[in-house]
C-alpha cells in the first residue's frame, strides 16, 4: 500500500507541474497590438488586428475616431480576444459606424461566431450604428 500511495503522490505532483506549466506557457505568448485611427499601428484596422490575434491576445485602440471598412461590422471571428481603448477612456475611443454605407445597416461589433465571456469588448463608444429590425 505504501508504494501506491507515493507512485500517487508523484502522479498527481507530475500533473500539476504540467498544468501550471500550460497555464503560464499560454500566458506568457499572449501578445498585445495597438491599432491607432490613422492607421499607423501594428495593424491598419481593428478587423485586420482581429484577423491577425490569437486567443488570449489584446488589441488596444489608441485614443481617436475609428472610421471606414475594418473599422465597422466588426467580426471577434469567434475568438477569445480582449478589444479595449489603451486610454481606459471610452469618450476619447470612439468608434463611429458612420449610419448607413450603399444602404446597408451598419454596426459596430458582430458577436455570432460562438463567443463567450472570454470574448470582450471594454472602454469603446460606439456611435452611429445601425440595425434593422428583422
Amino acid at each position: 500500500m505504501l508504494l501506491r500511495t507515493r507512485w500517487y503522490r508523484r502522479a498527481t505532483t507530475a500533473s500539476f507541474a504540467i498544468l501550471i506549466a500550460v497555464v503560464v506557457f499560454g500566458q506568457a505568448h499572449a501578445l498585445t497590438y495597438l491599432v491607432r485611427p490613422d492607421g499607423n499601428g501594428d495593424f491598419a484596422t481593428i478587423q485586420d488586428a482581429i484577423d491577425g490575434a490569437n486567443i488570449g491576445d489584446v488589441i488596444e485602440l489608441a485614443d481617436g475616431v475609428f472610421v471606414g471598412a475594418g473599422n465597422r461590422n466588426i467580426s471577434y471571428n469567434g475568438k477569445a480576444i480582449t478589444i479595449r481603448s489603451q486610454s481606459g477612456e471610452p469618450e476619447t475611443c470612439v468608434i463611429d459606424v458612420q449610419g448607413r454605407h450603399n444602404g446597408l445597416a451598419e454596426r459596430g461589433f458582430l458577436f455570432n461566431n460562438n463567443e463567450g465571456p472570454a470574448s470582450v469588448l471594454r472602454d469603446v463608444t460606439i456611435v452611429n450604428a445601425v440595425a434593422d429590425a428583422p
